[in-house]
């Protein structure tokens, strides 16, 4: 199957562990050495303006399967995409660098 990114944004993205819808693909980091995706961003709004800020990141190889209708992940039960979730995590994040 061959898809353009803009149709993979409108698919919705499921998690196979326990079946919970995530959201949207809104963004994506690839590497530019070899052009290969290395993972996907996700959101519960559609077409969001800044996802990324309040995205969950997917690594490519937890995507199972680009389906018709909908792009299949496989992540723990607990994965969370909500955006006050990824603060959280991006604020530890920063705490965590200066802890050398």
């Amino acid at each position: 199957m061959i898809i353009s990114a803009s149709e993979l944004r409108e698919k919705d993205v499921i998690n196979t562990c326990g079946g919970r819808r995530l959201g949207y693909i809104c963004d994506y980091q690839i590497d530019t050495e070899c052009g290969k995706i290395c993972a996907i961003f996700v959101t519960e709004q559609l077409f969001g303006v800044f996802c990324v800020r309040n995205a969950a990141r997917i690594p490519w190889e937890k995507v199972v399967c680009i389906g018709k209708d909908a792009v299949l992940v496989q992540m723990p039960e607990d994965f969370c995409c909500d955006p006050c979730e990824g603060k959280r995590e991006k604020e530890k994040r920063k705490k965590d660098r200066w802890l050398f």
